[in-house]
């Protein structure tokens, strides 16, 4: 379990230079998540976040992490998620998310 949660991280970590508009965002939602590690909606936002900076490698894993801690999650295409709602691998998990 802890070697999954310790992957996720590193999955998600992603480069907040790359992200300069939302990187204290980020930086405090990955200090929260290192405190709450099953908290989907901290994976939620953190998709959101990193979708919304165009950084697609992170925002997918942050959503995986999102369905499998939580429920009730659907991406909202206004809400961060505009700049990769075309992708097929997107996709692939708004349809396992709804």
């Amino acid at each position: 379990m802890l070697v999954k949660i310790v992957l996720g991280f590193a999955s998600l970590a992603g480069d907040v230079t790359a992200c300069p508009t939302h990187r204290h965002r980020l930086e405090a939602i990955t200090g929260a998540l290192e405190r709450r590690p099953t908290d989907a909606t901290l994976f939620y936002w953190a998709a959101a976040t990193w979708a919304d900076c165009g950084q697609h490698e992170p925002s997918l894993a942050a959503l995986g992490r999102t369905q499998e801690v939580g429920e009730g999650f659907l991406p909202i295409r206004a809400m961060g998620f505009e700049k990769i709602w075309s992708e097929p691998e997107f996709q692939k998990h708004y349809q396992a998310l709804e």
